[in-house]
């Protein structure tokens, strides 16, 4: 029993100096690459702050549960949403149109982003068509309901859309990116202050013009969100028309047999009248070519009727000459007669 109780003293004592051993190679191990020359601190530093490690305004280690609770609640109110609304209006008066359009853009203090004007008035001969305008504003977001509101009080709306997309999460974490790197930068430019060796100070320098530049790409990020977060996207599609859209009811088949009948004869009737302003637009040009074709068949009947006179003679002086000669002649006969 004694023997059993020491062996197995013995053998405890030998696991304690293992597990020793162990864990003072470690932290020899440890201090050994604790700094490595030249390039130790950016090693050091690299690893400490490696893409997907940086410290972000929401990592506070010693920070009590309530200050993360409320961290998460302002985060949770102060959504970051993108608005954009399209709408396709209708007007009898485009020239109004336009002028309403951009007036109420400067008047919410709004800027035109983009816009185009296609078609002819429909006053003009050459084409008969319709015209369209296209316009991207840019509006306020507190000031895009009652924008949205007098449009569609001063124009037939025939659709209106509303979207939106939250960027809250990018939004976030482009700005805990930005933070850390401004943490970065400071902590770099200490490094760099204390440096001595050239070699070190260009290391130091190489990286602090990479964390510069990250740096300057996510304040622009945050820079483009907050434009698009402050201001919503208004898309316009502006139509010219005679006769509003209306929104029609599902109808049964007699009354589309009737609605039929009714419109094949509005469609003859506006046949009819194009082809009469046709007539009219065309009547100048058509003066002309029937002019150009007198002119040119009265060339051509003189031309014929002078060769048929110079035959004539030609013939008669022929004739003459057989007759003094005693010749008669059917040929010649024949000849007068056909030319006569």
């Amino acid at each position: 029993m004694r023997n059993r109780v020491i062996a197995i003293l013995a053998v405890t004592l030998i696991l304690s100096a293992l597990f020793y051993g162990c864990g003072s190679s470690s932290n020899s191990y440890k201090q050994e690459y604790a700094y490595d020359g030249i390039g130790g601190a950016i090693a050091d530093y690299d690893a400490k702050y490696s893409y997907g490690e940086y410290p972000t305004e929401y990592e506070y280690a010693d920070a009590p549960m309530e200050a993360e609770t409320a961290t998460s609640t302002s985060a949770v109110q102060n959504r970051k949403i993108i608005y954009s609304v399209n709408m396709t209006l209708e007007t009898r008066d485009f020239d109004s149109g336009i002028k309403i359009i951009e007036q109420l853009c400067k008047d919410q203090n709004g800027y035109i982003e983009g816009s185009t004007v296609s078609g002819q008035p429909l006053d003009y001969a050459e084409t008969f068509s319709y015209r369209t305008a296209y316009y991207t504003l840019r509006i306020p977001v507190k000031s895009l309901d009652s924008s949205v509101d007098s449009l569609e009080k001063t124009f037939n709306v025939k659709k209106i859309e509303r979207s939106s997309q939250d960027i809250t999460d990018s939004y976030y974490d482009a700005d805990a990116r930005l933070k850390s790197l401004k943490q970065q930068e400071t902590r770099l430019e200490e490094m760099l202050s204390g440096a001595e060796d050239l070699e070190y100070m260009i290391q130091i320098e190489d990286k602090l013009s990479e964390v510069r530049y990250q740096i300057e790409s996510y304040y622009s990020m945050l820079q483009r969100y907050d434009g698009y977060v402050e201001y919503a996207t208004l898309d316009i599609k502006l139509e010219e028309v005679v006769n509003y859209s209306e929104i029609k009811t599902p109808i049964s088949f007699g009354e589309r047999i009737r609605t039929a009948f009714v419109d094949s004869w509005k469609g003859f009737v506006v046949g009819l009248q194009n082809f009469a302003v046709g007539l009219v637009f065309a009547i100048p040009t058509l003066l002309v070519l029937a002019f150009i074709v007198v002119i040119i068949v009265i060339i051509i009947k003189t031309i014929i009727k002078s060769n048929n006179k110079r035959r004539l003679k030609k013939a008669q002086k022929y004739m003459k000459i057989m007759n003094n000669q005693g010749i008669p002649s059917q040929t010649t006969a024949n000849t007068s007669q056909e030319t006569e």
